[in-house]
């Protein structure tokens, strides 16, 4: 059912996303090569109907010295009597698969060289009538004539140990998905398992499926007592585990379920998904993908927080734009769009007045994401405008302040603008006539000062010395 995580990063919309293969609690089960052990009880009488037998597994050894009488033993029926057909690690790199059948003849495979220690190897052994094999990760290993058959109905399946007089045969390792059939899996299905398809649980053949995804990996499972078969039909029996921290417990799997994309995505505005739906909304979202032709479904796990950045700007006044994003985590920038849209210099606020004629667009930023109005064209800058005699501006150039000369209560507030239309600083206006504006901390150069009011709006420009 499982093969290796596969893990990349996609960046996507200024965002890095996680993209991975896994299954939900993808756990195996650690074996500490001592007294831990599954037993699944009168499991044969689960394949004495059929056709054949098929018996897979993925396990991971770490026993590197293993030989008489410390075998391994993955997972099978082993009474050394009528009912044998298991797998088991004979020596540091060699593999023992058997068939006894019900009159106690042994057919037996020896694959010298083949395990890989400290890594996850996939075993199929399967029985038709007249072949025993077993094939490794997906491949036929090798193959004998058999024959026979296995009639009991009470032999327990073991897994994680082998029955032997005197000196049970103890793995030490983890164990991942075992799956008992009642017929002999063909080699076009056995690379299909390996390959990630999985288990298929809808496979009438298929009696018994331990997938081990129980628990929290590493974490206290003490009532935990019972492996789930998938199937439903028999649950095995947990004994002697610890059941807490990272051995003889269920721990975390690198290998990976039956095709499940799990996919947290930021996604600025609407995300179309790998199943082709375009999602507007944020929400956690599951759905099965079929292929267009043949191979597996694959399960998509998708939770997605959707992004949803206005960009858009309008003009509020005769000499205002607005952005009409309105968050207040919102960052803005406005550009000149007829200068290969160069960022206005102090220009940040949501709203920006301008003071020339041009072509004005915004950079509105939002939780990462980053998108640009439309531009803006402005061509009526100083229809409106007072006759400048109405305005006084003194000392021109000017030092640490202005005065401002205007008809009593014509206008009410000034502007201090820069020469791109930036916003520099701006008060209230005396309706006496006479204002003085402070000028610190500003540093030399060109400016427009605007005043603004019920007479109207005047602009002038002024130069300021440092």
């Amino acid at each position: 059912m499982k093969n290796p995580l596969f893990n990349w990063r996609i960046k996507s919309l200024g965002l890095f996303l996680l993209l991975g293969f896994s299954g939900q609690s993808q756990n195996a089960l650690d074996f500490d090569g001592v007294d831990d052990q599954v037993t699944v009880a009168s499991a044969s009488g689960q394949i004495t109907g059929g056709t054949g037998i098929s018996l897979s597994m993925w396990v991971y050894p770490t026993n590197s010295s293993s030989g008489w009488p410390d075998f391994d033993g993955f997972a099978g029926f082993r009474n050394n009597t009528d009912a044998d057909f298991y797998v088991m690690q004979l020596g540091s790199n060699d593999v023992e698969a058997r068939l006894r059948n019900s009159a106690g003849t042994v057919y037996t495979i020896t694959a010298n060289g083949i395990l890989n220690q400290n890594s996850w190897n996939h075993f199929v052994l399967t029985f038709d009538g007249t072949t025993l094999s077993l094939y490794q990760d997906g491949a036929l290993s090798t193959s004998i004539a058999a024959s026979g058959t296995i009639t009991t109905t009470t032999e327990p399946l073991t897994l994680g140990f082998l029955t032997f007089p005197g000196n049970n045969f103890m793995f030490d390792g983890q164990l991942d998905d075992v799956g008992l059939w009642d017929r002999a899996l063909s080699s076009a299905e056995v690379n299909t398992l390996y390959n990630a398809c999985g288990m298929d649980l809808s496979d009438p053949s298929l009696k018994l499926s331990y997938e081990f995804n129980q628990g929290t990996a590493g974490g206290s499972n003490s009532g935990i007592s019972s492996l789930t078969d998938s199937k439903g039909n028999i649950n095995g029996s947990l004994a002697n585990f610890t059941l807490s921290g990272n051995s003889s417990n269920f721990v975390a799997s690198p290998l990976q379920g039956i095709n499940n994309i799990l996919l947290n995505i930021n996604s600025c505005g609407p995300y179309l998904a790998p199943n082709g739906v375009n999602y507007t909304q944020s929400g956690h979202y599951i759905d099965t993908i079929s292929p267009s032709g043949s191979g597996c479904d694959t399960i998509m796990d998708l939770t997605l927080v959707v992004n949803n950045l206005d960009s858009s700007a309008s003009r509020i006044a005769s000499n205002t734009l607005e952005a009409n994003e309105s968050d207040t985590a919102a960052t803005y920038q406005w550009l000149k769009c007829t200068d290969n849209y160069s960022k206005i210099v102090g220009a940040t606020r949501r709203q920006f007045t301008f003071v020339l004629n041009g072509s004005y667009a915004v950079e509105v930023s939002l939780n990462g994401c980053v998108d640009t109005s439309a531009c803006i064209v402005i061509t009526n800058v100083g229809l409106d405008e007072l006759s400048a005699d109405m305005l006084q501006v003194y000392p021109n150039p000017a030092q640490g302040h202005i005065n401002l000369e205007y008809p009593a209560g014509s206008f009410e507030k000034y502007e201090l603008l820069s020469l791109d239309g930036a916003l520099i600083r701006q008060g209230k206006l005396d309706a006496s006539g006479n204002s003085k504006v402070e000028l610190s901390q500003i540093s030399g150069g060109l400016f427009f000062i605007r005043t603004i009011g019920s007479a109207g709006t005047l602009i002038q420009k002024i130069q300021i010395i440092p």
